[in-house]
């Protein structure tokens, strides 16, 4: 999977930025794809099991919140919701959705990653 290093988009070395036009990997001009963490750094940062924080920002519309809980959900076989918060930006357009569900290892949180990026209506991920 491969994830955008955007001009104007800020990389640290635990947060990873991927605007959903350059999640599949095309070609954006000014646009630097490099690859999702390693299990191997996600492992010697976080200490799984344990909670993960995902932020997604997305369009408001066509349900995007409940799809990408429903989405965090289904890939964790959770029974119940992740715990969420959500804000809208001024003008109602999108939202900015942070979950911080329990992940059992680093291959979930790239699974999850992956699932999410593939959605309608996702302009980031950290």
């Amino acid at each position: 999977m491969l994830v955008c290093k955007n001009r104007g988009h800020q990389q640290t070395s635990e947060r990873y930025t991927c605007p959903a036009y350059c999640v599949s990997g095309e070609a954006v001009e000014g646009c630097q794809t490099m690859s999702l963490p390693s299990v191997e750094m996600l492992e010697s940062r976080h200490s799984f099991p344990g909670p993960f924080i995902f932020k997604v920002i997305g369009a408001a519309e066509d349900n995007f919140l409940a799809r990408v809980v429903s989405e965090v959900r289904d890939e964790l076989n959770m029974e119940t919701d992740p715990q969420y918060s959500m804000r809208s930006t001024r003008n109602g357009a999108h939202i900015a959705i942070t979950l911080e569900p329990e992940c059992e290892s680093a291959q979930q949180v790239l699974a999850v990653y992956s699932r999410l990026s593939g959605m309608n209506g996702v302009v980031m991920l950290l």
